[in-house]
């Protein structure tokens, strides 16, 4: 890292520091941890609650993300974890971001930079699109406030912040449908004369080419990102560097906006748009001048402690859904009662004669699970998208279990009865 930069952070770190000036105690002393998201060996990020303090209830949840040896003897080691301390250094001096968590603390005790964020509830932009669909919709609904959240890093008052890590993980819809832009771990600052960067980070497929190693990246390298997080949400999966070079030639990419794409993700850093603001014109231009409204601006930044917190609610989830779902439940129900009711007590018949657990396998194979699987697929699974079990399943993946699965006990109900029937 220059030495310029290393000055830079220096500063940062110190007004963010004085935001919490006078307390003593370390991050891992004031919070406590309810859960890992992830661990890598360079970066920690928990979910944390504020310690409860003279009997009053833990405050939470928060973000914790850990960045080691990010910092040594005092002077920045990499560019890590920068960003927030940018951050909270901006929301000191009475800034307000529309599209990003907000920074409650900092510190850059010992070797580790530690960093208290908001909570964001809600879903990824990839978990959305596996959830609700893709395409022009749902580019309607992401791309202006998408571009207004670039757009804010872009205009910090000290100069541009480059993400250099946007996808659609990194993308979050709130549960009052905000966009917000998270993990600026190795977001970094633009250096003027700079030849490249210091650290090549980034995700193949979105992150450019000169993020590996061809140059330093830049605003136009979000916008490149920017372009393919797009291309995404008409096509519900990650875009190839081989549809770049066809410029977007997909049957589910509308052809007015194929011009717009290529040259957001052009090779050459200086053929893309200068800015998401350009960029998001172009699309507004062509897709009918049908801009949403920006997100207001979250309220002032709540100091540590404090329980004006925003409240943890639930995925709007409609009523025709759940009545829908207990019917399903109800109807399934009987089956399985009726199924075990003939198995216990058959009203004569073939399956008299063969023993209980004959009857109830046959029963299990033929009713059930067949039943069971329908009534799954026809479910209304929006809830069930929230959990990590369930999160980015398609529904053909689920069809094509189902089928796999009563396939294989229609299988083992023929087989018994070839062995207890035909053979007897």
């Amino acid at each position: 890292m220059d030495e310029g930069f290393s000055a830079e952070l220096n500063e940062w770190l110190h007004e963010a520091e004085g935001v919490t000036e006078g307390d003593d105690t370390t991050p891992s002393e004031r919070y406590e941890v309810r859960r890992t998201l992830k661990s890598a060996p360079d970066e920690l990020t928990q979910v944390v609650y504020r310690r409860a303090f003279r009997g009053t209830e833990p405050i939470g949840p928060f973000v914790r993300k850990v960045f080691a040896d990010a910092i040594q003897g005092g002077v920045p080691r990499s560019g890590r974890g920068v960003a927030y301390a940018r951050i909270m250094a901006a929301q000191a001096h009475g800034s307000r971001f529309a599209h990003q968590p907000i920074v409650y603390d900092l510190s850059s005790r010992g070797d580790d930079l530690d960093v208290i964020l908001e909570y964001v509830h809600g879903s990824t932009l990839r978990d959305v699109a596996m959830r609700e669909g893709t395409g022009i919709d749902l580019l309607r609904r992401i791309a202006p406030s998408l571009c207004e959240a670039v757009d804010e890093l872009h205009s910090l008052p000290d100069g541009p912040l480059i993400h250099r890590d946007i996808k659609p993980p990194n993308i979050m819809l709130t549960t009052d449908d905000r966009l917000m832009l998270i993990d600026l771990g190795i977001a970094r600052a633009w250096h003027e004369g700079a030849s490249r960067d210091t650290e090549r980070y980034g995700t193949p497929g979105y992150a450019p080419p000169e993020q590996f190693g061809y140059g330093q990246t830049s605003i136009r390298s979000d916008i490149y990102a920017l372009g393919m997080t797009l291309a995404f949400c008409l096509l519900g999966e990650d875009p190839t560097g081989t549809l770049r070079e066809a410029e977007f030639a997909d049957p589910r990419i509308p052809l007015e906006l194929r011009p717009v794409l290529a040259k957001a993700t052009a090779f050459d850093p200086s053929a893309r748009h200068a800015s998401a603001r350009e960029l998001a014109e172009d699309l507004s231009t062509v897709l009918g001048g049908s801009r949403q409204t920006a997100s207001a601006p979250p309220p002032a930044t709540a100091p540590i402690g404090s329980d004006k917190l925003p409240p943890v609610t639930s995925v709007r989830f409609g009523r025709l859904g759940m009545i829908w779902n207990y019917l399903l439940a109800g109807a399934w129900l009987l089956i399985v009662v009726a199924s075990i009711a003939a198995a216990l007590k058959p009203d004569g018949g073939v399956f008299a004669a063969y023993p209980l657990w004959f009857r109830t396998l046959i029963y299990l194979g033929m009713a059930i699970v067949p039943t069971g699987c329908v009534a799954y697929l026809a479910l209304d699974k929006r809830r069930l998208r929230e959990h990590r079990l369930f999160a980015g399943r398609t529904w053909l993946q689920e069809f094509l279990f189902c089928i796999a699965l009563v396939f294989v006990c229609v299988l083992v109900c023929l087989l018994l009865y070839y062995l207890f029937v035909e053979r007897r």
